[in-house]
């Protein structure tokens, strides 16, 4: 007997052979391989991240009245904010987000008095394993945005443009 959700596939020992809609064998291990295969994507992205953890909190600029703040945003990233100023007084100076892309990690900086307003987008540097190098060759200035931890409690800022030129700051955690 065929029912309407079965369609037919042939005899099989002189006997109508049915199969219901679903997986076939092949099918199912595809598609499991490709479960494993995303399971595994999004731990090593995790694992990814995991690295700039260090980066959570508020940090104050040495000697001046600059900060960042950086916050978890799920277990891909991080959202951030530069301001300047303290109490009723503080003037944000850009927006920055550190995510995923295409499995790789991307520093976005929007800042809302240059480039139009428009987000700029650096990667990251995998091959510098001494400190966080995010980079994008096609920018006037910034070309690198460096990150260096000194101590749990201070982190070295490199901002870099043509030929290597540029400077750096201490931040410290609050």
């Amino acid at each position: 007997m065929k029912y309407p959700h079965q369609k037919q596939t042939g005899l099989k020992n002189g006997v109508l052979a049915t199969a219901r809609p679903g997986w076939s064998g092949s099918e199912w291990c595809w598609k499991f391989s490709l479960l494993i295969w995303l399971g595994l994507f999004l731990s090593c992205s995790a694992a990814k991240t995991e690295r700039l953890d260090f980066l959570t909190g508020t940090w104050k600029v040495s000697g001046k009245e600059q900060y960042e703040v950086w916050e978890k945003n799920g277990k891909r990233g991080f959202r951030g904010y530069a301001y300047r100023g303290t109490g009723a007084e503080q003037q944000i100076t850009e927006r920055l987000e550190i995510r995923l892309r295409n499995g790789r990690l991307v520093y976005e900086a929007t800042v809302p008095d240059q480039n139009e307003g428009a987000t700029i987008r650096f990667s990251l540097n995998e091959a510098l394993t001494d400190r966080f190098s995010f980079e994008n060759a096609q920018h006037d200035f910034p070309k690198k945005i460096q990150y260096r931890l000194l101590t749990a409690d201070r982190i070295e800022v490199t901002v870099l443009g043509e030929a290597g030129k540029g400077f750096s700051y201490i931040q410290e955690r609050e």
